[in-house]
């Protein structure tokens, strides 16, 4: 018997940035030619008094409900700021990205660029947009990776598949013994879609295999939500066995086309059983 579990979301704890730009956001903002010196120390002293503590983990959608919600909050507070009202659109903008998860996945030239020039709205939406393009990116990325290295720890040790097709990430382990974990990691704003899938096993094994995989997960900062797991039928990955009166050729078989064939089997089972109770 093998397993195959498929969690809806899965996300991993924010502490894998394409960039990290924290420490250089106050020096960033002197480099603003667009704001008075005073001016320049102003939003200094709100960013540094609106700092808030980074989530532990959070999707991309969540993401960028915050930002706008934040948004909305130092917006209505520059307006009434006597030293940075007239700014108040690029100002807010500005520090309410500074204080979300997103400024973590810009590229460091796109937060310097904010800084240098008062971006418009649209360049801006555009910002928003790679931002949470990268963390949805990075999240699936750390994921799938963090997936291999489980996988070994669990006695997967040669990697026979890694490659990303139209946003999502396959991975193929095998053990010594030609058992297979198969994962994909589909990219989605509201965490990544995971199915993995053992094959080969015929002793219950697979259970305890399967639970390491997600204990290694775990330890990588990994929370999987709504997992769902299924055994299926005793197989070891392979249909059409060769043996000494055939030379067909040996099919890769998976749990949905394995149960199809089963369900034809099995009528075809009652259709010839039925035929011969009318015939006797």
């Amino acid at each position: 018997m093998s397993e195959a579990l498929s969690a809806g979301a899965a996300v991993a704890v924010i502490a894998f940035p394409l960039v990290v730009i924290a420490g250089v956001c106050y020096a960033a903002y002197r480099a603003c030619s667009w704001l008075s010196a005073q001016e320049q120390r102003e939003l200094d002293r709100l960013n540094q008094l609106m700092a808030t503590p980074m989530p532990k983990y959070i999707t991309t959608k969540e993401a960028r409900e915050a930002f706008q919600k934040n948004l909305a909050v130092i917006k209505a507070q520059i307006a009434k700021n006597p030293i940075l009202a007239h700014h108040t659109d690029a100002v807010s903008r500005m520090l309410a990205l500074n204080n979300s998860p997103l400024r973590m996945f810009l590229e460091e030239s796109r937060w310097n660029e904010l800084h240098e020039s008062k971006a418009s709205q649209n360049a801006f939406n555009e910002t928003i947009k790679q931002a949470s393009g990268n963390l949805t990116q990075s999240s699936a990325t750390y994921i799938a990776q963090s997936i291999s290295e489980a996988a070994v720890k669990a006695g997967f040790t040669q990697q026979r598949v890694n490659r990303y097709n139209n946003n999502v990430r396959i991975v193929v382990m095998e053990d010594e013994q030609g058992r297979s974990l198969i994962a994909n990691v589909v990219e989605s704003d509201n965490g990544a879609k995971l199915n993995m899938d053992l094959t080969g096993f015929g002793d219950g094994s697979c259970h305890a295999v399967i639970d390491k995989v997600i204990e290694g997960l775990s330890e990588k900062d990994i929370r999987l939500g709504e997992i769902q797991r299924r055994s299926h039928y005793h197989r070891d990955g392979l249909m059409a066995h060769k043996s000494k009166r055939s030379n067909k050729k040996k099919t890769r078989i998976y749990p949905e086309e394995e149960r199809s064939q089963a369900d034809t089997r099995r009528k075809q089972h009652y259709h010839n059983t039925s035929n011969l109770k009318i015939n006797q």
